[in-house]
């Protein structure tokens, strides 16, 4: 799959209906569809101050839900511990009721055992990404009744992707 980052300048968002919580980014992931076939690809709008165009490429996890056919609008945050491999701290509290997307680093367990921590904590979707490496790998799973518990999607991306979401699209950076 390939997703594309576009950045919008922040009256984008308040024509969303956000708060003046809306200066952080937002980002959103929409599904796309190809003719006849079914997804192909999806897109992941992050808004913020400044005008630019990201392409990367991703892998969907081979458990849980797949990405909504509408997308799915979040803010991003980091995964505490980074690797969720323990239970991860939950989303910043939110008054608006907003979504939030972790971003959890690959290696030291399995894929189910972090994107599981990722929905006990509340988040409503997880990106795993690579490190040192932009290689997809398809998500897979260690424990069936680990994965029968997931429901939120997720996805994997490459560790340059996950860099510049680092560097310019973060929810506490503003």
């Amino acid at each position: 799959m390939r997703y594309r980052l576009r950045v919008a300048p922040c009256r984008s968002v308040k024509m969303l209906g956000m708060t003046p919580l809306s200066l952080a980014p937002l980002l959103l992931l929409m599904p796309t569809l190809l003719g006849q076939l079914p997804s192909a690809g999806a897109f992941i709008y992050a808004v913020s101050n400044i005008n630019t165009t990201m392409m990367f490429d991703d892998l969907p996890a081979l458990f849980g839900n797949q990405l909504p056919k509408d997308g799915l609008k979040g803010f991003l945050v980091d995964a505490r511990p980074a690797n969720a491999c323990t239970p991860i701290e939950g989303p910043p509290a939110s008054s608006n009721a907003s979504k939030f997307i972790v971003l959890i680093q690959r290696y030291d367990c399995n894929f189910d055992i972090k994107v599981l921590h990722a929905q006990q904590a509340g988040y409503s979707a997880a990106i795993v990404h690579n490190v040192n490496s932009n290689r997809l790998l398809n998500m897979g799973y260690s424990d069936e009744e680990t994965v029968r518990q997931i429901e939120i999607p997720s996805l994997f991306i490459g560790a340059t992707a996950s860099e510049s979401l680092h560097e310019f699209y973060m929810y506490d950076k503003g």
